[in-house]
């Protein structure tokens, strides 16, 4: 089969065209939709980084009572003979004529999101000789990895310098040179090429081998803004938006950081601040709390009778060194099983979750526990001398497990 003709090679802007059905058969990828192959398309593939178009598909001329109307595209790939495949939600006769249209904002958008990447990663090159070494063009975002480290001063850079190119409005070039002319041209390609290169030119900014549809001028771009930068595979990552996109980004920024500084009550310039102070002040009253807790802690475990054989004691969030001298105090008491439950900060499923530390002074720790678990699904762990877990319950219902089942356990070694 020949390749399919690429009419968005010869206009982008177009968004309706006229074929005839090749071949269509039951999708082998698409469970109930099927492939077709036209002799020529609009739809740009999946191809280069870059999502492929979506749109419609419907018989060209209508019979009469044929009430069924426009296809959904929802996928096109091309194979390596440049055959170009369409995914369509129903079936269409071969050498049937069809009129397909695409989804023109879905195209637009990628065509300046990927016109955005080509400013970006011709700057790259230019100014860093680092080339762009994967690419990804996806429904929310562009991703560009670079070859080399870029700070983030450069980075910011960079973005001036891209927005500058895209306020002056330059011509994007597309096109297929002459074998001879490309032999004469210094440009960026992450793959050697066999047989036509189209090539993407942007004056003083890239000249680059590219496929897919771009806009005509670098203004309709609009904006770019750099959202995250990252460390990758001895490289760069770079996640940008453009035009409409980053629009919709700064928007809900703004929306965030407008909610916040009325939380706060401080102007949207004061929010960083702010919110160190709170951070500080929160960590003061956690240490605050946490200090009273040990010593509610540390009295509670004086409290404790003498006489009193087996220990089981309830307490709020503390760290677990406060919770092993705790155990530790009470096991060098009291003869029998001594545990405390913590009460665990992110307790939020409507039934308290607990962290416990349990021991024993004569017999293995080891025995209560496996009841623990029996009894409560509690996870845990740990020697003869001391375990650790957590639990999930009521207070009274660990308090009438412990007083029913775990009192005395301790001592029977022969359970184990």
């Amino acid at each position: 089969m020949n390749a399919t003709i690429k009419l968005y090679d010869e206009d982008a802007y177009r968004n309706s065209f006229e074929a005839e059905v090749l071949s269509c058969v039951p999708s082998a990828r698409h469970a109930g939709a099927f492939d077709l192959v036209l002799d020529r398309t609009l739809f740009f593939p999946e191809e280069g980084g870059q999502t492929s178009d979506t749109g419609f598909l419907e018989a060209a001329e209508t019979a009469e009572g044929d009430a069924t109307g426009p296809a959904a595209v929802t996928d096109v790939a091309i194979d390596a003979a440049g055959v170009i495949v369409h995914t369509a939600a129903r079936r269409f006769e071969q050498h049937t004529a069809v009129r397909g249209t695409i989804d023109w904002a879905h195209r637009y958008d990628n065509m300046r999101q990927h016109t955005g990447e080509h400013i970006f990663s011709g700057l790259v090159f230019r100014r860093f000789g680092l080339r762009n070494v994967g690419f990804r063009l996806a429904s929310d975002v562009t991703t560009m990895d670079y070859s080399g480290i870029l700070t983030a001063e450069q980075a910011a850079e960079l973005e001036t310098e891209a927005n500058a190119r895209i306020a002056a409005d330059l011509p994007v070039d597309c096109r297929y040179p002459s074998p001879d002319e490309l032999a004469t041209l210094s440009y960026r390609s992450k793959i050697e090429i066999t047989g036509p290169v189209r090539i993407v030119t942007i004056p003083d900014t890239d000249c680059c081998a590219c496929c897919a549809p771009h806009v005509r001028r670098t203004g309709e771009v609009g904006l770019l803004k750099i959202i995250r930068q990252e460390k990758n595979k001895g490289g760069t990552r770079l996640t940008i938006l453009c035009g409409s996109r980053a629009l919709a980004d700064y928007r809900q920024r703004q929306a965030c950081t407008e909610a916040v500084s009325a939380s706060l009550s401080v102007p949207c310039s004061g929010i960083a601040a702010a919110v160190e102070r709170l951070k500080q002040d929160n960590a003061q009253l956690r240490f605050q709390l946490s200090e009273a807790r040990t010593e509610l802690m540390d009295n509670a475990v004086r409290a404790v009778p003498e006489e009193k054989r087996d220990v089981c004691l309830f307490t709020g969030a503390l760290p677990e060194p406060v919770l092993r001298a705790a155990v530790n105090s009470l096991k060098a008491a009291h003869p029998g099983v001594c545990a405390v439950f913590s009460l665990l900060d992110d307790a939020s499923s409507g039934c308290p979750r607990w962290h416990y530390i349990l021991g024993t002074a004569q017999g293995d720790s080891r025995i209560p526990n496996r009841i623990l678990a029996e009894k409560l699904h509690a996870h845990g762990g740990g020697s003869a001398e001391m375990v650790q877990g957590s639990a999930e319950a009521e207070e009274a219902e660990i308090r009438a497990v412990f007083d029913l089942d775990l009192a005395g356990t301790s001592a029977r070694k022969e359970d184990l």
